[in-house]
């Protein structure tokens, strides 16, 4: 299967509600077209932190079973100070 998912810059969005840091998700609007990215098998995809972005979206063939596995790096394990 496979899904579509859309990207924006976070700073070009505005917050709709609170953060919920239990499950790690904010909700934003923006009136910005979002640039849209094909999810099929053996493609990835990598946000940083100064990314929107929505999953789940039904690419046009119609509804397809998808699996995916969601990896969160912390911001910290990227530091030069945690690199020799």
């Amino acid at each position: 299967g496979g899904e579509v998912l859309e990207w924006l810059p976070r700073g070009s969005l505005v917050a709709d509600g609170d953060y919920d840091e239990r499950k790690d998700l904010a909700f934003y609007q923006s009136d910005a077209p979002a640039v849209r990215l094909a999810a099929m098998p053996g493609v990835f995809s990598i946000f940083n932190p100064l990314d929107a972005h929505r999953g789940g979206i039904q690419v046009e063939a119609g509804p397809t079973e998808v699996l995916k596995l969601v990896v969160k790096i912390p911001v910290a394990a990227f530091s030069s100070s945690n690199h020799p």
